[in-house]
């Protein structure tokens, strides 16, 4: 049998599921001096599907001292290392690999895999985005480069890497990475049946360690969809993950039966999951994070508040560490992490706007405006709207911003150069902002347009300036109540991990944005209504009336049915799903004076706003 031959057996072992015996053959012919190249290579692929990492390692490393021009085998080594645990050399090793081959897409595909993994979504972002462009239909590089782009806040790729096919389910050769990654970005972006669907098509071709990793992901998604029945009857089918070896399996499976326990007021199952979890030796400074703010939603039902406290400054650091870590975050204490928001308009600026500004040449409605600081009830206030017949909202968008960002590109300072703008101008950006729009929600001809988006109540100088009749409401609710709130919350965007790292922090950024807004709409006189929580629920009935008549609406009964409405949509993008399918309740009124003695810094930053808004005891 000559070399070809052996080479050929050796292969067929492989493709058979037999390393051992590839492995076994690569080695007498290495011994034999037969070519290096080929049995390194067959050699390495025999450890490395062995799960012998370490002993992999050696191999392709031999092939590149032997051969070091090959980008092959240096992409090879890259990822062996990965495997290994060795992330730093093998993120060396594919830049080598880069650098030999720079066309090749899937040396970029592993690099942005690594560097994920290393928590530096934002380089991981550029490198998926490089291999899409270098080669268009590599699927993995789309999944991996659309959840990506989401979690870096950049929707518009995300939403071009996903929509460019629509039979994500039928693609194959997908890995179970890779399906769980696409079940989660479409989930994100609220294509709740597909993500359900990718699952239920590949469950049946799941070998016995892939299938409980993606039933915990199909929990997670009906979770997310609030289907909590089916929720419970495919998390019945998991393994206890006691008896789980797997450690990321164990912590997926314990995660969902810890949410699924929380969801249904099971507190002190809920509480043993989750710091079971956060025992574990595996546990990353991400997922710490993510634990430890839900243990803390645990023990603040169970009234709880040091032990909250506790677990929240810990979800806190580890969640600043992981942002430091990966390089996409440097936290300046003297700069307010909204500052590249807290552009003032001048009077000196704003006497020079137009006296009209009008445009009669866009017959479409303004938008209805949502705004307020997060965590005062803007969602809320949005499926009330939603559910209204001729209203259309839409989940929460950046579109304003982006339409700002868009004069800044052109050259033009904001909010300095509103004033300067021609009429055209003015209607090229609202074409804009109008064709973002078009890309995630269809409008009839009958039907407005509703933007939620509460940091929109820092741009008000740009929604005034291109939608000058808009009207808008401004959600309102205690400040202290509204710092309790978003220090809970588990934000994935950088500006806010900055913000939330502290209540003292959160504290004085809240009162900046609250300044903002009070100098703006006293400048601008906007057509504006002032919402607060607590009155809407001591008088919900009234407060349906008030937003009808501020509206124009003929009927606005249909408000009364927001968590029916909310509750039948599925997928809702804000952290507060599970609670606008509930009828209201007073539950979260007045949750910060539990939390009292943790108020005593925090009491002083916020008093001026306190008084404005009229919550002063």
């Amino acid at each position: 049998m000559d070399n070809a031959d052996i080479l050929r057996s050796a292969a067929a072992a492989y493709q058979a599921g037999n390393p051992a015996l590839t492995e076994q053959i690569a080695r007498q012919q290495l011994r034999a001096g037969a070519d290096q190249e080929s049995w390194l290579l067959m050699l390495g692929l025999a450890l490395q599907s062995q799960s012998r990492f370490s002993e992999a390692v050696e191999a392709y490393a031999e092939l590149t001292r032997r051969y070091p021009q090959s980008g092959t085998h240096w992409g090879n080594l890259g990822t062996v290392l990965r495997q290994a645990g060795r992330l730093e050399e093998a993120e060396g090793a594919y830049c080598q690999a880069i650098v030999l081959e720079p066309a090749n897409a899937q040396h970029l595909l592993h690099m942005g895999l690594l560097l994920n993994e290393k928590g530096n979504r934002s380089s991981a972002r550029v490198a998926f985005l490089n291999a899409v462009d270098l080669d268009p239909d590599n699927v993995h590089a789309r999944i991996h480069g659309a959840s990506t782009c989401f979690s870096c806040g950049d929707h518009g790729n995300a939403k071009r890497l996903l929509a460019e096919r629509d039979d994500w389910q039928h693609v194959p050769d997908l890995q179970m990475d890779d399906l769980v990654t696409l079940s989660n970005a479409l989930l994100l972006f609220g294509r709740g049946v597909d993500a359900e669907q990718v699952l239920l098509d590949a469950l049946p071709l799941a070998d016995a360690h892939e299938k409980p990793f993606l039933q915990a992901q199909l929990v997670a998604v009906y979770e997310r969809l609030n289907r909590l029945e089916e929720a419970h009857r495919v998390a019945a089918e998991l393994p206890d993950p006691a008896s789980v070896s797997d450690p990321k399996l164990a912590q997926e499976i314990a995660s969902v039966q810890a949410d699924l326990a929380h969801r249904g007021n099971d507190l002190a199952g809920a509480k043993v999951k989750l710091e079971e979890l956060a025992e574990q030796p595996e546990t990353t400074a991400q997922s710490e994070s993510s634990l430890m703010f839900a243990l803390a939603r645990v023990c603040d039902k169970q009234g709880d508040a040091n032990e909250a406290m506790r677990a929240l400054k810990q979800a806190h650091a580890a969640q600043l560490r992981h942002a430091v870590a990966a390089g996409g975050l440097m936290i300046d204490p003297d700069v307010d992490p909204l500052h590249s928001l807290l552009q003032r308009l001048s009077v000196e600026q704003f006497a020079r706007w137009p006296a009209d500004l009008r445009h009669a040449e866009d017959s479409r409605p303004d938008p209805i405006f949502i705004v307020g600081f997060p965590r005062s009830g803007t969602t809320l206030l949005e499926q009330m709207l939603d559910a209204t017949p001729g209203l259309r909202s839409m989940d929460e968008r950046d579109f304003v911003l982006s339409t700002a960002n868009r004069l800044r590109d052109a050259g033009s300072a904001y909010p300095d150069s509103l004033g300067e703008l021609s009429k055209a101008h003015c209607n090229a950006l609202r074409s804009m902002y109008w064709t973002s729009v078009a890309d995630v929600v269809s409008l009839e001809p009958d039907e407005r347009l509703v933007d939620k988006n509460p940091l929109n109540m820092l741009l008000l100088p740009m929604i005034r300036r291109l939608f000058p009749d808009a009207p808008i409401i401004l959600a309102l609710r205690h400040p202290c109540d509204v710092v309790l709130s978003c220090y809970m919350q588990d934000f994935r965007s950088l500006t806010f991990v900055d913000m939330c790292s502290s209540l003292e922090r959160l504290a004085r950024s809240y009162v900046s944005a609250m300044n903002f807004w009070i100098d703006h709409e006293r400048l601008l006189q906007p057509n504006v209504l002032h919402l607060r929580y607590e009155r809407m629920l001591a008088d919900f009935d009234g407060h349906v009336r008030q937003i009808g008549h501020f509206l124009g609406l003929g009927d606005a009964a249909a408000m009364h049915d927001f968590h029916g409405h909310a509750r039948r949509k599925g997928y809702i993008g804000t952290p507060s799903y599970s609670q606008v399918i509930q009828p209201l309740n007073s539950a979260a009124v007045g949750r910060w004076r539990m939390y009292e003695q943790h108020f005593r810094t925090v009491l002083p930053i916020l008093q001026p706003i306190i008084e404005h808004w009229g919550y002063a005891d």
